[in-house]
């Protein structure tokens, strides 16, 4: 029964409790919020996964990173085919940029039927069809998750890139903890130069930068609490801090991109370097003792020397991080007396442009008083860069060199196969094929050190424009997205999203982040994240058959369901089988080593 008021009547015969009718939208839009936070917490636990796998660089992790997308994708599309359940919307152009990266896939596969390194192109077929995936869940989870999309992906991805910096850190720290055998932070033992847990310093820079606007711009948001803004710069001291300490210039270029989208499309930019400014100098001390101590730089340090040393960087970094509070607690109650106008900030940020000007100006003039004058100066500095020569990855000062660690003999090698077979490639991740046909040395490599060059090389022209295509479109969108969103916290964090494309973008160009997902697939959930739209709950009445959610009609929705289910029993497939290949192939190698009789012979084989 229904009361003239408009609220219906429940409870028993001595309590009865009046509650007002929900519509069948707003349950249909708290379902699906709900739905899209998990959704975005499992996608963000299974990139995780990913990372702390070695970045998913072996088959095996990349199975089962496959997998657990393919079981994630199919519990969020049975979520949406419900009767009455809302609609995943993404943004104009989207669909346009995952149906390019899946006609790569696609491309990719085909690509064995002339590739020189059939096995080689089933794995980089593999990572096409999972990082498809990721966009495609990335947008329907941020989509379901509404209004609070962005900010949901932002802050999961600060979290994670946080953890990962903790855990880089702590092989530098405390490099002999060992918590209940869960993981090994020692793994500083061969290599002093941090890399873990992606297994290489210029992927696990790109992560930590991915995290660093977000951080900065949760120091920066007048709308959180002290406490919260604290925590920002506190994640913005560990990303930097182990930044730093994977002398990965290619990282600094990524952060230098990052900070570039952040200054030119988002807000507070003043707040913003202030914080990074004051992050950088409550970093510096642990950064420099660790730089000037050859216990934590040197390679093959017995593991209780670094073990003294790391307590005594501990306590300079903890150190540094109560100063780092306190200057934050001070900036904090300095600000609501501070009025700083617009046209102060045009004003301070054309005199740091000046003093920059400046400051090339004098290293122009101080080159050219060297030897030769600016020509020589400049043709060293080529002559560095090109020339083939043993780079010294493991030295700090590295970061101030030109030296390209031979990727201009790699580009040279990617343009040469190009030239030869430009249209389709020698097939899909046959570089480390490839290259020995142009090589001039004995120098072995799998990529070129730049993804679009791999893509030309690889896949030609064809897949190149597949792939380069759509990764372009995923970033218009982002651009396009930011430019649309209203001032405010969202934009903000929008922004930041942005950035972490941006900056695997530019990393990408001279480096092998395709080829490593651990290192990818952050900046395919940030960009698709930012390319979804609140997710909309329609009325039945307005539905049609063709829907793909909860207005599809049952034959359409037991076919949707059907199509998903093969694709994702396909992908799995795919993942799964060069891994049990690796698996047999590595146990017959052990079996065929060790046999002493002929049935231990005919086993192995």
């Amino acid at each position: 029964m229904v009361p003239s008021g408009g609220v219906e009547a429940a409870g028993t015969s001595s309590t009865r409790v009046l509650r007002a009718p929900v519509a069948p939208g707003a349950a249909a839009r708290a379902d699906a919020a709900r739905d899209g936070r998990l959704a975005q917490i499992a996608l963000v636990l299974i990139v995780g996964y990913a990372i702390f796998q070695n970045g998913a660089s072996g088959p095996s992790a990349l199975a089962w990173t496959t997998t657990l997308v393919c079981v994630l994708g199919l519990i969020i599309l049975a979520r949406c085919l419900r009767p009455q359940a809302a609609v995943p919307r993404m943004a104009s152009g989207t669909r346009v940029a995952i149906g390019l990266l899946a006609l790569f896939a696609v491309w990719s596969g085909l690509s064995v039927l002339w590739s020189v390194d059939p096995a080689g192109t089933w794995e980089e077929l593999n990572r096409a069809i999972l990082y498809v995936l990721v966009v495609g869940l990335a947008v329907t989870a941020a989509s379901l998750s509404g209004e609070r999309g962005v900010e949901r992906a932002s802050m999961a991805l600060l979290g994670l890139t946080t953890v990962v910096g903790l855990y880089a850190l702590g092989g530098k720290v405390i490099p002999g903890f060992s918590p209940l055998g869960l993981f090994d932070l020692n793994h500083t033992r061969d290599l002093a130069r941090l890399r873990g847990p992606l297994g290489y310093w210029n992927a696990l820079a790109l992560v930590l930068v991915t995290g660093i606007p977000f951080a900065l711009r949760l120091s920066t948001d007048r709308t959180r609490t002290d406490r919260v803004r604290l925590l920002g710069l506190a994640a913005a001291f560990v990303l930097i801090t182990a930044l730093f300490m994977t002398y990965s210039r290619g990282g600094f270029l990524a952060l230098f991109s990052a900070l570039a989208v952040t200054t030119a499309f988002g807000t507070a930019r003043l707040r913003t370097y202030v914080a990074l400014v004051a992050v950088t100098a409550c970093a510096l001390p642990g950064i420099l003792y660790t730089f000037g101590q050859a216990r934590l730089v040197a390679n093959g340090v017995p593991l209780d020397e670094r073990i003294a040393a790391g307590r005594t960087l501990g306590v300079i970094v903890v150190f540094g991080l109560i100063a780092l509070m306190v200057v934050g607690w001070g900036l904090l109650r300095l600000e609501p007396r501070v009025r700083w106008s617009a046209a102060r900030t045009r004003k301070l940020f054309r005199g740091l442009a000046l003093t920059v000007a400046a400051i090339g100006l004098i290293a122009l003039a101080g080159a050219a008083t060297g030897e030769g004058g600016l020509r020589g100066a400049v043709d060293r500095a080529t002559s560095s860069f090109t020339d083939r020569k043993q780079d010294d990855q493991f030295d700090p000062a590295r970061v101030l060199t030109t030296n390209s660690g031979n990727r201009w003999i790699w580009w040279g090698e990617a343009a040469g196969a190009f030239s030869d077979r430009p249209i389709g490639g020698w097939g899909a991740g046959s570089f480390s094929v490839v290259h020995k046909l142009y090589r001039t040395d004995q120098l072995a490599v799998r990529q070129p050190h730049s993804v679009p060059l791999q893509f030309l090389a690889e896949t030609g022209m064809i897949g190149g424009f597949l792939a380069l295509g759509g990764l372009a479109t995923l970033l218009g969108i982002g651009v396009l997205r930011v430019r649309s969103m209203r001032p405010g916290r969202t934009r903000d964090l929008g922004v930041g999203l942005l950035a972490a494309g941006v900056a695997w973008t530019v990393h990408g160009i001279f480096d092998w982040d395709w080829s490593l997902p651990g290192a990818t697939l952050p900046a395919m959930l940030a960009l698709g994240a930012l390319a979804a739209l609140p997710a909309r709950a329609q009325p039945p009445r307005e539905r049609s058959v063709a829907a793909v959610g909860g207005g599809a009609a049952e034959p359409v929705r037991w076919g949707v369901a059907a199509l998903a289910t093969l694709v994702a029993v396909a992908a799995t497939a795919s993942a799964v089988l060069p891994a049990r290949a690796e698996t047999v192939a590595g146990e017959a190698e052990s079996i065929a080593g060790d046999a002493t009789t002929e049935e231990e012979r005919r086993r192995a084989a």
